[in-house]
């Protein structure tokens, strides 16, 4: 699982476990294996030393490209996004 940003929380280790394992069993139960061990506080302290580097800025660009390059949902034409601006309106 990566998550970027966690590694440097300010969280202890063992909430950011409590956390990382929360948040599977919420939000991904169905991908949870059979015999799934929950992360322990060893482990996430061990991942802490090799933490995700990616900016937050880097990656919403990333994700923005790549939602303007698939278009929008259900194949209808992508509209504008954002409204006539004043000055393209002409005299009144």
């Amino acid at each position: 699982m990566r998550v970027p940003g966690v590694a440097t929380s300010p969280l202890s280790s063992e909430d950011l476990a409590e956390v990382v394992n929360w948040m599977l069993w919420r939000f991904d139960r169905a991908h949870v294996p059979d015999g799934f061990q929950p992360f322990t506080a060893a482990e996430i302290a061990h991942w802490r030393t090799e933490p995700l580097r990616l900016e937050a800025s880097q990656m919403r660009s990333d994700l923005l490209a790549k939602a303007e390059s698939s278009g929008p949902p259900g194949g209808a034409p992508a509209g504008p996004t954002r409204g006539p601006r004043a000055e393209d309106s002409g005299p009144p």
